[in-house]
């Protein structure tokens, strides 16, 4: 008999059992850590109590103990771990399958190792009698507390049972005993050498051999039986025997010893399985008296083991196991669509030959169902006739392995000739290989666990996800720059990515333009000048902003002295009466002052135009047009504004700046949060466009029009689209998505128009609007500041000072005012609108009135109590209001909904600004359909839900998402106009349920807290402010007379209201967030809700009440950098949607328009995840861009207009880039700094209509255009500044003239 056989050592067989191996470290180190999870550490000590209350809790409610079988199939996380250490420690066996094993499959292996329990985590779909969730064992710790742990086992009996391909079609169980499994780590360990300081890669499924020896041998601080120390030039083999192990030779035919070198390897030794479960006659035919038969044939060579095939169909690929008997058996279980089949490894590849019809996407699909994914062949050939087989009638697999040759080089030579079109070569010159080589290479990148090959799915077959997907498209656009997300999504293989990105190439290699732009960076001196104009501009904005602050508290307090106080309540009613008219008046005198018509040109960054056209547009903030929204007296505003509007024209909440270059037509339709960008910063560039919107047009909501746009009669722009530059929608053509292209045609059948409704009506309803915006809703808020008018200027307690009264009143008048917001709303809810059904009503009718009424106040709730949503006080109050929303669901600051049609399942999660079943409103009438949200749902940011919308139970909306037609449970939809994503990525393992979805009693009451907290704090202290401010005015107004201490208020605004909210905000967050890290946390942990607190505390107090006036200054960035905010030199910010503040990088130059949000985490499933975003240098960003988490804009690149990067994505430099998903718009960016028009050769393209500055000197160039666009700007600055300061002196003047007792006449006094 030739034989081989390693060291003796009867030391390392020892009476221990496989757990024996993890207690003795865990008692000796317990404070080591055991584990590392993405971002968690575990130590031995934690493991242990883990595992140990788990078996306690199996073995008292669930009877596990020796000779039990217990399945378990749980996704790769430290609960995974601790739950095998929990079934042995009962004294059990387990039998583990891998996370993506088919249901089917567990259950056949299940039945036949007669299991008594299957226990799975939260991510496992499966019905089945044993099954039980991990999370609801956490229960029993209660029992844990007590138990004990004694079992009596066996060193024979079995440890794990581990499952393998079969033959006969059926996998096969193999049980390992305590003795096998011990034995081989302490063996395989003298190799190995494994130490207390080492770290061990887990990265083996369970199911899986490798994973005890990864596992258990770090715990050590089945069937191997041989092991190799390479060595460089030597030949590579099987190795030696380990201690204790003996390695024989047997005949292949007879199973018998022989004397030759070659021959079917056999193992014997302490190592070896037990057998196979429940197959005794297969457990005689493999476990002889001579040892294991492993089915390799070998060679005996100078010590050496040296492996040459399987001798029987077996085979080992990518890690595992597979007998092709059961694939084959498998696909003959087919029908008739299959007659014969045979599967063969060639190339690395699983390949499956059949006779019949089957098709590739069948196969997959149904072996996908019974196999694990492993097992799914990669290719399938279809041969014509029959199978080919030898004499003995066995399968040829040689004639295979031609036959899969001759069909891998037609594919190729096919593929060659769809790419290599017209004699052009298809390799871009940056690129020095086959393109399918780049995309197997980003393909093997992502998925380094396996081989991928040219036809393998990204999804089905390979495991991608969301993430993946990203990450590889990101890796590929290094050498193709103009591949997009969707080409993934839509070719999902390698070899057809990688003819599609050829064929772009090809495409647009000669067509695409290289646009150069000139970017003009201003000199200190044009910073100063334009900040201290801006510096001026803000004093009288915190003035205007004052005025709802402040004056209703003084004009009260003054009358309260005159006469009684129900003069004094009315007069201060009066005030919420007339201050949103006077600023929206107030906007309208400024932009016809200070600009007069706006029109289309081009004007550098920080010039006299963009101071011009920046105070406009604080004004315009500042006035309070949002309550003319969906009514006429919108369009009069903007009539008002300049803009050409026509009859009967219904705007919702809209964006316009240069309102004279827009032109709307009459019975056009606008809905809510439309961008209309007549005017945008682009390129470090102010540009101005016209935007032409003719008759009967419909926008829908949360949609942005780009300048130099049309959309010509009976024309429609669905909701969530964005209609590019240069773009004409024809008549009756309906657009969708972002970018937007065409849909349908536009049926014109049930047209309606407003004009039916006569002059006196329309006229009737415009006056009820106006009453209401004027009189009702002014009312409102005044009942909720009543008791701060009460408590601060009537109360007064003669003993206790002026200041600590105000700080005593303060958190009573800050918490009055929170609960009579929610209570004035809840009762307008059922008194004034009650509960609305289905159906279609007119704009005019008394019930559109009602429900726009309700609307108006919750936008002000919106506004004033933004700090009340995303908490757990959110649901009970939607509840009030008529919505159906189940338990433990989680609302953020959802919009548009009717309430009473709005259905929500238990545990959905509603992300922020989410237009949620908001009426569809077109040609004057509204359209009330029912919306319901299935249970479990997750709803991203931004995204839009349209009435009517029915989503499955489990299912994921992404964000800046539509809803995808036909969509099913657990399924999940992406993108405008959106679409299924073949798999989405699974949520990180070894998180408790109580932690995200079922919180314990105890972590609800600490959130409630927090909550709290949260939502009055902010009231407060607007409290506080604004009791100290009156109080110093008053003291103002004794020393001197009212009309000198109202110029008082706009200092008060900013030293009393707008420094301290900002120093409390940047306190907070360094005081409760520290620096913020890229980690990932349970919903409900401390840190998401104290990040969330200082996020919401930010969003009420900092961003309102001064960082929205800084928006387009260079005061912008040091404020934020007091947050944490990495933002270089001189950057262009008209947002201030930031979060984690130190995760985001902003490089110098860059341009961030109106909306943009830089999103540093996302909740998934329940756990957020905080990332990185990067924005590098000379880059732009535009209108309503988002930016998810693990994003980088590359150097001077640019983000088109509702645009969204996903997580993980990241855009070369010099590249365009618009969409949702974002994808190539075909543009190149040369950049020609200021600098180099310095050099005297240096000339820019001449062919760009749009660049408008020549060649020259930088400070010539900059003064020619500053100094010439700053003459006529500061000339009718100075005129009003010095007509304003010529009439403040002659009042006073008479004044004092009139006043003044001339025996104690002051001049100095005058002055002052």
């Amino acid at each position: 008999m030739t034989t081989l056989s390693g060291p003796e050592r009867p030391d390392l067989l020892k009476g221990e059992f496989l757990h024996d191996i993890f207690l003795l470290t865990a008692t000796r180190c317990p404070n080591k850590v055991a584990l590392r999870w993405q971002d968690e550490e575990i130590t031995y000590r934690q493991l242990h109590q883990q595992a140990w209350q788990m078996a306690i809790a199996l073995r008292e409610t669930r009877q596990i103990g020796p000779g039990s079988i217990v399945g378990i199939w749980l996704s790769r996380s430290p609960q995974l771990h601790a739950t095998i250490i929990a079934v042995l420690m009962t004294g059990a066996s387990y039998a583990p399958f891998d996370a993506d094993t088919p249901q089917e499959r567990v259950s056949g292996v299940l039945s036949d190792v007669e299991a008594v329990l299957l226990l799975v985590d939260s991510r496992t779909r499966i019905n089945h009698p044993l099954a039980l969730n991990i999370q609801t064992l956490s229960g029993y710790k209660a029992i844990a507390a007590d138990g004990d742990l004694s079992v009596d086992i066996g060193a024979n009996s079995a440890a794990y049972i581990i499952c393998t391909s079969g033959s006969t079609g059926k996998p096969k169980a193999i049980a390992i005993s305590h003795r096998n499994i011990c034995h081989f780590l302490r063996a395989d360990n003298e190799i190995m050498q494994i130490r207390h300081e080492d770290i061990v890669y887990q990265g083996s499924s369970a199911a899986f051999d490798t994973f005890l020896e990864e596992t258990f041998l770090a715990y050590l601080t089945t069937v191997a039986a041989t092991a190799l120390l390479l060595h460089p030039g030597k030949p590579i083999s099987i190795g030696v025997p380990l201690p204790n192990y003996v390695c024989c030779l047997l005949d292949e035919t007879t199973g018998q010893p022989t004397t030759s070198n070659t021959g079917e390897l056999c193992v014997r030794g302490p190592g070896v399985a037990l057998g196979y479960v429940r197959q005794n006659s297969l457990t005689r035919e493999k476990f002889t008296q001579y040892g294991y038969r492993t089915g390799d044939r070998v060679t005996f060579d100078k010590g050496q083991i040296f492996f040459h095939e399987r001798i029987d169909s077996q085979v080992k690929l990518r890690g595992f196991r597979i007998e092709l008997d059961e694939i084959e058996q498998e696909l003959l279980r087919l029908g008739d669509d299959v007659q014969s089949a045979a599967v063969a490894v060639l190339n690395q590849q699983l390949v499956a030959f059949i006779v019949g019809q089957l098709t590739e996407s069948r196969m997959r699909e149904t072996l996908g169902q019974r196999l694990p994914r492993y097992m799914v062949p990669d290719r399938l050939i279809k041969l014509d006739g029959a199978m080919p087989r030898l004499v003995s009638e066995k399968i040829d697999r040689k004639v295979l392995a031609t036959l899969f040759s001759r069909d891998d080089a037609e594919k190729m030579k096919a593929s060659q000739t769809r790419i290599d079109m017209d004699g052009r070569t298809p390799i871009p010159k940056s690129v020095g290989h086959n393109p399918l080589d780049i995309v197997l290479g980003a393909f093997q990148k992502s998925f380094s666990h396996i081989q991928p090959n040219e036809n393998d799915d990204f999804f089905l077959d390979l495991g991608g996800h969301s993430l993946t997907a990203a990450l590889t498209i990101t890796k590929l656009r290094e050498s193709f720059p103009d591949i997009a997300l969707q080409d993934l999504y839509e070719c999902k293989t390698a070899a057809k990515l990688a003819e599609l990105v050829m064929i772009k190439y090809n495409n647009n290699v000669e067509t695409i333009p290289v646009s150069a732009t000139i970017r003009i960076k201003p000199t200190w001196t044009t910073s100063l000048l334009c900040s201290t104009i801006q510096a001026l501009v803000l004093v009288v904005l915190a003035g205007v902003a004052a005025l709802e602050l402040l004056l209703p508290y003084i004009v009260f307090g003054l009358v309260l002295d005159l006469g009684g106080i129900g003069y004094a309540f009315l007069v201060a009613y009066g005030t919420f009466v007339v201050v949103p008219p006077f600023q929206c008046l107030l906007a309208i005198i400024i932009k016809w002052t200070v600009i007069g018509r706006y029109e289309e040109g081009d004007f550098p960054l920080w010039g006299a135009m963009y101071l011009r056209w920046w105070t406009v547009e604080q004004f315009k903030n500042l006035a309070a047009s949002q309550l003319l929204s969906h009514t006429p007296l919108m369009a009069s505003y903007y009539r008002l504004l300049g803009a050409n509007i026509g009859r009967n024209v219904h705007l919702g909440q809209i964006n316009c700046s240069a309102t004279d270059l827009l032109e709307i037509g009459d019975e056009t339709t606008i809905s809510s949060d439309v961008n209309i960008q007549t005017a945008f910063v682009d390129d470090y560039t102010l540009k101005f466009r016209r935007i032409y919107i003719q008759r009967d047009v419909y926008i829908g909501g949360c949609s942005v029009l780009a300048g130099q746009t049309t959309m010509e009669d009976h024309s429609e722009l669905g909701d969530m689209s964005f209609l590019p530059s240069g773009t004409c929608v024809s008549s009756g053509e309906a657009w969708r998505g972002s970018p937007a292209t065409y849909s349908h045609r536009v049926s014109l059948i049930h047209s309606t128009s407003h004009s039916s409704s006569s002059k006196s009506t329309s006229m009737c309803v415009s006056m009820i609007f106006g009453a209401i915006v004027l009189f009702f809703l002014p009312f409102m808020h005044f009942v909720s500041i009543a008791p701060g008018l009460a408590l601060f200027e009537y109360v007064d307690i003669p003993s206790v000072s002026p200041w600590v009264q105000v700080a005593v009143f303060s958190p009573v008048v800050g918490i009055l005012y929170t609960c009579l917001i929610m209570l004035e709303i809840i009762i307008v809810r059922f008194l004034l609108v009650g509960n609305m059904t289905v159906g279609v009503y007119s704009t005019k009718s008394i019930i559109y009135i009602r429900k726009w009424t309700l609307d108006r106040l919750m936008d002000i709730a919106l506004n004033v109590m933004h700090t009340f949503y995303a908490t757990l006080c959110i649901t009970p109050f939607l509840r009030a209001l008529g919505m159906k929303i189940g338990h433990r669901c989680e609302v953020a600051t959802a919009f548009g909904m009717v309430h009473s049609l709005v259905e929500i399942g238990d545990e959905s999660f509603i992300g922020d600004l989410v237009s949620l079943g908001a009426p569809h409103i077109f040609r004057g009438q509204m359209h009330l359909r029912k919306t319901i949200i299935g249970k479990r749902v997750f709803i991203g940011n931004s995204a839009v839900i349209m009435d009517g919308t029915q989503i499955p139970n489990k299912c994921l909306i992404g964000c800046m998402s539509l809803v995808a037609d036909g969509l099913k449970e657990g399924q999940s939809c992406f993108g405008s106009p959106a679409r299924i994503l073949p798999c989405r990525a699974k949520a990180p393992g070894g998180i408790s349920e109580e932690l995200t979805y079922r919180p314990r009693a105890g972590l609800i009451f600490g959130r409630l807290c927090v909550d709290t907290v949260r939502i009055i704090l902010p009231r407060i202290l607007i409290a506080f402010e604004t009791g100290i401010a009156v109080h110093i005015f008053k003291l103002c107004n004794k020393a001197i007379d009212f009309g000198l201490s109202s110029l008082t208020v706009p200092i008060l605004y900013i030293v009393i209201f707008a420094l301290p909210s900002l120093l409390v905000c940047i306190g907070l967050k360094w005081l409760l967030m520290g620096t913020y890290k890229i980690e990932q946390y349970p919903m409900w942990t401390w840190f998401v809700w104290t990040s969330e607190f200082v996020t919401a505390i930010y969003e009420q107090l900092a961003a309102p009440l001064v960082l929205e006036f800084l928006r387009g200054t260079f005061f912008l960035a040091p404020a934020l950098r007091c947050f944490g905010v990495k933002i270089g030199r001189g950057c262009f910010i008209d947002t201030t949607d930031i979060t984690e503040f130190d995760l985001v990088r902003i490089g110098d130059y860059a341009v961030l328009n109106t909306k943009v949000g830089l999103q540093t985490h996302l909740f998934e499933d329940r756990v957020m995840k905080v990332a990185e975003v990067c924005v590098e240098d000379e880059t732009t960003l535009g209108c309503a861009s988002i930016m998810l988490p693990s994003t980088r804009l590359g150097r001077g690149a640019k983000l088109g207009p509702l645009s969204l990067m996903i997580k993980g994505e990241g855009i070369p430099t010099e590249t365009s880039w618009q969409g949702i998903p974002i994808q190539a718009d075909g543009h190149r960016w040369g950049r020609i700094e200021a600098e180099d028009l310095e050099s005297p050769g240096a000339r820019p393209p001449q062919t760009e209509k749009h660049l408008t500055v020549g060649v020259g000197k930088k400070k010539q160039v900059q003064r020619k255009i500053y100094f010439a666009m700053a003459g006529p700007f500061l000339r009718k600055w100075g005129r009003c500044l010095g007509k304003f300061l010529g009439i403040c002196l002659a009042v006073a003047l008479i004044r004092y003239m009139t006043l003044v007792d001339y025996k104690h006449f002051s001049l100095s006094r005058v002055i002052l």
